[in-house]
């Protein structure tokens, strides 16, 4: 890749910054936050910001895209994943086969 590759995870409302705090965190969390590490190992060209609703709700208007479905669709419709500004998916968190497939595809 030649190009700094952003990919931004735009998260519901959670307790923490990263969600997996508390006496049960979700493993879809735990899972994304062991994606995120190895994808920053494997590809220190790309950088992977999370924007929790309730944290970064700034971050959240930057993207016209990301903020029109959230406007209509409210925490329904997060997570939302994109990269370089794209809405790749929607309403749930990728794996990493998923994140290496698109990002493969940016190649």
């Amino acid at each position: 890749m030649e190009n700094k590759t952003i990919i931004n995870i735009y998260e519901p409302p959670m307790c923490c910054s990263s969600g997996v705090c508390g006496p049960s965190p979700d493993t879809k969390l735990m899972d994304l936050q062991n994606t995120i590490k190895r994808i920053q190992k494997e590809f220190p060209e790309v950088q992977i910001n999370r924007y929790s609703m309730n944290f970064n709700p700034k971050d959240f208007m930057q993207n016209p895209a990301v903020f029109a479905k959230v406007k209509a669709e409210k925490t329904e419709a997060l997570p939302i994943i994109t990269i370089n500004g794209d809405i790749i998916k929607e309403k749930d968190y990728m794996s990493y086969d998923e994140f290496i497939k698109e990002l493969m595809l940016r190649k």
